[in-house]
C-alpha cells in the first residue's frame, strides 16, 4: 500500500540521517517502533497517518520518493530518499505545502527542525525561534516562517 511505502521511506532516511542523534531511552523506543514498520502492524501507523490532514506525496516510476506532512500551520516533515536528494525533490514538496496553508488562510508555519534539515528550512525561509531541545530523545530546532 502506499501507506506501508511512504513509512517505509521515513524509516529509511531516518535510519540514515537521524539514528545517531538519539540520545535517549524515549528515544531509542520511538526508533524502535520505527523500525517495525511491517504490513502486519501498520494499523497503528495507519491511524496516526489518518490524523494529519495534509499529506504530499513526490513519486517516480511509481515508487514513492519524497513525503511532505503536516497541519495549517505545522509542518510535521518532510523525507526526500536520499538517491533524489539535492534534485529540487524537498523544495518542490514545501512549496506544495505552502501553498496550500496559504489558500486554507494560514499566515505563519513552524516545524522541529533536525540538525540535518536545518539548513534546508533556512533555505526556504524558516528562522530559529529557540535553543535546540530533545523532542522523542532526539535533538529538536524550533523555526517559523511568516507567510
Amino acid at each position: 500500500t502506499d501507506l506501508l511505502r511512504a513509512a517505509r521511506l521515513v524509516r529509511d532516511v531516518s535510519s540514515r540521517y537521524f539514528h545517531p542523534d538519539i540520545q535517549t531511552e524515549e528515544g531509542k523506543k520511538y526508533w524502535k517502533n520505527l523500525q517495525s514498520v511491517r504490513k502486519e502492524n501498520i494499523a497503528n501507523q495507519k491511524k496516526l497517518f489518518d490524523s494529519i490532514p495534509i499529506k504530499i506525496v513526490a513519486t517516480h516510476n511509481s515508487m514513492i520518493i519524497g513525503i511532505v506532512t503536516g497541519t495549517d500551520n505545522e509542518l510535521l516533515m518532510i523525507f526526500v530518499r536520499p538517491s533524489f536528494h539535492k534534485k529540487g525533490i524537498a523544495t518542490q514538496l514545501f512549496t506544495r505545502y505552502k501553498n496550500l496553508v496559504i489558500k486554507n488562510g494560514s499566515n505563519y508555519i513552524k516545524v522541529k527542525s533536525s540538525r540535518y534539515a536545518e539548513r534546508f528550512y533556512q533555505k526556504v525561509g524558516f528562522v530559529r525561534t529557540g535553543d535546540e531541545k530533545l523532542i522523542y530523545g532526539l535533538p529538536a530546532i524550533p523555526m517559523a516562517m511568516t507567510l
